[in-house]
């Protein structure tokens, strides 16, 4: 059993604001024994640094091309999704924010996703140990940034085209 964000009142229409629901979902996901927050198709809006990963919970969608996290736009200080230990995210797009991930934690994956239109697609900042495959990271500022005692990080098979800066390390 995951825990489907539209059971908490997720509106996939591109317009509502979602954040209290998917944190809802991610909160009880961190106590339960599934750790499974499901996004299934749609277009969902956040604000910035609102999406916070607890430790040991994945985020899943149906599809990098349709379950859609979508920010204010890449103006708007803060980030997507803020992980915690040992979190996964896979099969979403992640657009229109100021950082599309921001992981400052240890043992995470993030893989199969979209982050598209971010000053900042995937910031990893005193990482260890994660990995980082098969994303499309386009037109964002800078598609990649690894700062600051990052080690251990697997970056592999993923897209990096179109950004101003590809790579920043």
């Amino acid at each position: 059993m995951d825990f489907n964000i539209k059971d908490y009142g997720a509106v996939s229409d591109g317009m509502t604001v979602n954040t209290e629901a998917i944190q809802k979902a991610l909160e009880e996901a961190a106590n339960s024994n599934c750790k499974i927050v499901y996004f299934p198709c749609g277009t969902y809006n956040v604000n910035p640094d609102s999406i916070i990963v607890p430790n040991d919970v994945s985020l899943v969608g149906a599809s990098e091309t349709n379950s859609i996290i979508k920010g204010p736009g890449r103006a708007n200080l803060g980030a997507g999704i803020q992980l915690g230990i040992r979190c996964t995210v896979s099969n979403l797009y992640i657009r229109d924010f100021e950082i599309g991930i921001k992981n400052t934690k240890y043992w995470n994956k993030i893989y199969d996703c979209r982050i598209y239109m971010n000053t900042i697609g995937i910031q990893l900042i005193d990482s260890y140990i994660c990995k980082i495959k098969n994303n499309e990271l386009t037109f964002n500022g800078i598609g990649l940034i690894i700062a600051s005692e990052a080690y251990e990080c697997i970056v592999k098979d993923n897209i990096i085209d179109n950004n101003n800066l590809g790579l920043g390390i």
